[in-house]
């Protein structure tokens, strides 16, 4: 009888072992269930308020325009510097250098100058998109363009001239919907540029854009602070030549941004 009442109690103890097993097993599983859940959701809510920030920032952007950069006069001891298909001066302490990727880059001693060419790239479309909004297609953007009256014909050098002739005025009642994709493509293309200079070179358009600097948001000195552009020069309506620019003062970035050449 004691050793039934034994065995009794070792199975009781087994099968309470088990229900304990599983109950800790459920439990875990459930609580990386509900952090998985609580990650996704947190993903998720993180996505959408960076989508909602890029859409306010691009409404912010929906009145900016191409400034005519000003004619400067490029100094004597300047030289100029012939790549990837373009040529541009600099000051004459800028050689070539290898960049991080091994790409051949230009650079002074001081490291004030810095400049990072790419070769002519041709777009199939002019809107580039954007994975955050798979929404804003470029026929879609071609299609709000047209409504709005504004000239896209679906180049990459149509596409510059667009968003940059649209306005907050360009807006109506009527034409809202069209109005708010033409604005999404524009936040879209110039989602870290502050400003859009413009000028040509032998008939080709060279866009230059100011990019934003951490140091600006806390200093008003625009001229000390927005030291790094992005050129963008078209050899024809689809080929994009990019040039990074980064110097000790704005003038000094968009004095070798205006010398630049299609060679």
């Amino acid at each position: 009888m004691k050793k039934l009442i034994i065995a009794l109690i070792a199975a009781a103890m087994a099968l309470t072992a088990v229900s304990c097993e599983k109950s800790g097993k459920a439990q875990k599983k459930s609580a990386e269930e509900t952090q998985t859940k609580n990650m996704s959701e947190y993903e998720a809510e993180k996505r959408g308020s960076m989508k909602q920030r890029a859409i306010d920032e691009a409404f912010e952007k929906a009145d900016m325009t191409a400034q005519q950069i000003e004619k400067y006069d490029i100094p004597d001891d300047w030289k100029e510097l012939s790549f990837k298909g373009i040529s541009m001066c600099v000051p004459p302490d800028v050689e070539a250098s290898e960049g991080f990727t091994g790409s051949e880059e230009y650079r002074n001693p001081s490291g004030t100058v810095h400049i990072i060419p790419w070769a002519g790239y041709t777009w199939d479309e002019g809107f580039g998109g954007d994975e955050d909004f798979p929404e804003i297609t470029d026929e879609k953007v071609r299609n709000a363009f047209s409504e709005l009256g504004i000239g896209y014909d679906g180049t990459r050098l149509s596409f510059y001239r667009a968003v940059l002739a649209l306005t907050g005025s360009s807006r109506t009642d009527e034409n809202a919907d069209a109005f708010e994709t033409a604005v999404l493509a524009k936040g879209i293309e110039f989602s870290n540029v502050a400003e859009v200079f413009v000028t040509e070179s032998d008939g080709h358009p060279i866009y230059i854009n100011g990019l934003y600097n951490e140091a600006e948001m806390e200093e008003e000195d625009t001229e000390k602070y927005r030291t790094s552009f992005s050129a963008s020069i078209f050899a024809d309506e689809n080929t994009e030549y990019t040039v990074m620019i980064f110097a000790g003062s704005m003038s000094e970035a968009l004095k070798m941004a205006s010398s630049i050449k299609i060679i």
